[in-house]
């Protein structure tokens, strides 16, 4: 067995209609994972027994730790494995991906390996003027201010090493993406972008509010940058772990 280990983290609220479509390809992928769990916010549509059912593990968020960040926190807490892979269920997330992930993997000893949305021929089925201008606007700051060569800082779709969760200064905030590019970035970690389309969304409209989003988005990167001029030592002392 590969010394390369991989968790499939599903996040999870009232999914059902992307489930259908989605886990019995994500089955045939699990050559290449070592386990997956389902993060489930308090689903009422059947979500949760059908994870069951496709043999999945499902971990139910308590009542006092819902939402998105508390899903990705249980995530990295409940993964034993040497890669967590963050998985959208509602049919964003391209299952065969995976394979192409592991492969990855195997190839070189890479912290993070990012399935871009702008790579190549790759493109987002979910993408308005407002989002395609955020996505390439926050792409472009990251890459001017740390010296990056990013196509797709705020995808979602991604494995990352688990340790770096433990062992940097990361901070898990809803803007966790892009803190994950730009540590990466600042502390030379291996990184790999490969493409893969976003198809359109399955069952219903986003809820996330794009306004706040961005802002948030836009203080997580000035922060940052500010924090790497000023107070060098603050990314330096995890710099000398490595």
């Amino acid at each position: 067995m590969s010394k390369r280990t991989i968790t499939l983290a599903v996040f999870s609220l009232n999914e059902i209609e992307g489930l259908k479509v989605v886990g019995p390809r994500i089955n045939k992928q699990k050559q290449f994972l070592e386990r997956i769990i389902m993060i489930d916010g308090g689903s009422t549509d059947g979500s949760i027994d059908y994870a069951k059912e496709l043999g999945w593990e499902v971990l139910v968020q308590p009542n006092d730790k819902k939402g998105m960040l508390n899903a990705n926190n249980m995530a990295i807490e409940n993964c034993n494995t040497s890669h967590i892979i963050f998985f959208s269920p509602d049919n964003n997330c391209i299952p065969e991906k995976i394979s192409e992930i592991y492969e990855k993997l195997e190839e070189d000893d890479y912290d993070m390996v990012k399935v871009s949305r702008y790579l190549g021929d790759a493109k987002s089925a979910d993408d308005t003027l407002m989002t395609a201008f955020g996505n390439w606007m926050f792409t472009t700051a990251v890459n001017i201010l740390f010296n990056a060569k990013y196509t797709d800082v705020l995808g979602i779709y991604y494995a990352v090493k688990k340790e770096i969760f433990f062992n940097t200064g990361i901070k898990r905030v809803l803007t966790i993406n892009t803190h994950l590019a730009i540590w990466c970035r600042v502390l030379n970690k291996k990184i790999c972008e490969i493409s893969g389309d976003e198809p359109a969304r399955i069952g219903g409209e986003t809820t996330q509010n794009h306004w706040y989003n961005g802002a948030y988005e836009s203080y997580t990167i000035i922060s940052l940058f500010l924090i790497r001029i000023f107070n060098k030592n603050y990314f330096f002392k995890y710099l000398k772990k490595d």
